[in-house]
């Protein structure tokens, strides 16, 4: 790091690898991978124990590694960098296993044969990065991501789709359907939920309409959020989700693998591509309708695109209770997509979604920002504003809810106030926020005096 200004650092292996973000002379941010130095001789030794790696009868590769280097007198700084080089290549991802490991970058781009990767950061949106990769590295990673994925990419079968362990989503296409070259992108998946909290202290929501939105999950209402790529509609699903009461049974169904939840009674339903004969394709319609005859009380969709809003709607107005996200800048575009094809969503099933939550991504200083910007009900075939750019003119207006009753008021303040203290003493991690609501349903003045204390019921 020396020798560069860079405006932030963070860590990902403190004492090895860290992460830069500088501002080019064009405005660009960048984001380097600053990982450790080797000299020539640790570059050869390095080189050296990898081929005894290779040579070896070990079943332990990393013990082979460390058997090497103990023989060659390794001093213990020299040994933790080229162990640190060995597990990126030989266990992880290569150049990219720090961007992977990168709890701030949610997309990793390779566009073409020229190799160089770019990032979508949680912060600062899409940015280049130092990191270039070889044509030969290129192959090898999709080489690497096939074997893994367990299908196969060629020229014959030129595009692949799958999961990788860490549950990040990958897309390949190669030469000749890619016209720069083989390309991919991954898509990462956090495994540690975001909360409400973190949203509170993200700046994405204020306790007020947090509050209102877990009174309106307590009622049964069905809500819609609405915004564009990236800006943080399932990172609200999810986090809404631990706010229902804990004894729910929830469905959940995506096609990828994103929604996190502790409820004993949670069901994970997942869309499955086709293979051959060998595989039949499940589709979200499939699990949809299978999902409705399970009985649960809420019915979870990570996203409607198709058909399946028809039956989402369906399933709405025979009694089922739910959540679902969709593509638009706003409701006003989520409900024209709703009644045109290929949703066809009639538009006499438009008032069963009670609630319409619209996010986007706001500029804020030199970063990127999402917040919760518009909550319109939609009751009685007319739209109603209830909050509106919460965080900038902490605007509730609640006079003709009909979501939240005027002597309902006392118990929103309440549960406001609970979420509000909750973030004040840093209880935010998803463990402690599912702790905390599942005693609120038990006690909830008891469990908003302990909260107050800095405490967990």
């Amino acid at each position: 790091m020396k020798g560069r200004a860079y405006e932030v650092t963070y860590p990902i292996e403190e004492g090895l690898t860290y992460i830069g973000i500088i501002r080019e002379p064009d405005g660009v941010m960048r984001y380097d991978v600053l990982e450790p130095a080797l000299s020539p001789d640790e570059e050869k030794l390095l080189a050296r124990a990898r081929e005894y790696v290779l040579e070896s009868k070990l079943e332990d590769s990393e013990k082979a590694f460390m058997q090497f280097l103990t023989r060659a007198r390794a001093g213990q700084d020299t040994i933790r960098k080229l162990l640190y080089f060995f597990r990126r290549d030989m266990k992880g991802y290569g150049k990219l296993d720090p961007i992977m490991r990168d709890p701030y970058v949610e997309d990793i781009h390779v566009n073409g044969s020229d190799g160089r990767v770019f990032i979508w950061h949680i912060r600062y949106e899409g940015m280049r990065t130092n990191i270039v990769l070889t044509e030969d590295e290129v192959n090898s990673l999709i080489a690497r991501i096939s074997n893994i994925v367990k299908r196969q990419v060629n020229t014959a079968n030129p595009i692949l789709e799958g999961l990788l362990p860490e549950g990040a989503r990958v897309e390949v296409v190669l030469r000749g359907v890619a016209a720069n070259g083989n390309a991919f992108t991954i898509r990462k998946f956090r495994g540690v939920p975001y909360t409400v909290i973190d949203l509170i202290s993200l700046e994405t929501s204020d306790p007020d309409a947090l509050a209102y939105l877990w009174m309106a999950l307590d009622k049964e209402r069905n809500i819609i959020i609405v915004g564009p790529t990236g800006a943080g509609k399932t990172t609200l699903l999810n986090a809404l989700l631990f706010l229902l009461r804990p004894d729910a049974r929830i469905i959940t169904i995506e096609d990828t693998r994103e929604l996190r939840l502790l409820h004993e009674q949670w069901l994970p339903l997942l869309v499955r591509p086709g293979h051959g004969e060998e595989e039949e394709e499940i589709e979200m319609m499939d699990l949809l309708k299978i999902a409705m005859r399970m009985r649960p009380d809420y019915l979870i969709v990570g996203e409607v695109r198709g058909e399946e809003a028809y039956v989402l709607f369906q399933a709405f107005a025979s009694g089922h209770h739910g959540l679902t996200t969709i593509h638009a800048d706003n409701a006003d575009g989520a409900v024209k997509r709703l009644v045109t094809k290929p949703m066809d969503v009639p538009l006499a099933l438009l008032s069963m979604a009670h609630l319409y939550v619209s996010v986007k991504r706001v500029r804020s200083g030199a970063g990127i920002v999402r917040r919760v910007w518009e909550i319109k009900e939609f009751l009685d075939y007319t739209d109603r504003p209830v909050f509106v750019d919460v965080l900038t003119n902490n605007k509730l207006s609640l006079d003709r809810s009909g979501v939240v009753a005027k002597d309902e008021y006392d118990e929103l303040r309440r549960r406001s106030d609970l979420l509000r203290e909750m973030a004040k003493h840093g209880l935010g991690d998803y463990k402690s926020v599912f702790q905390i609501i599942k005693n609120y349903y038990l006690n909830p003045e008891g469990t908003l005096r302990i909260v107050e204390t800095g405490g967990l019921p």
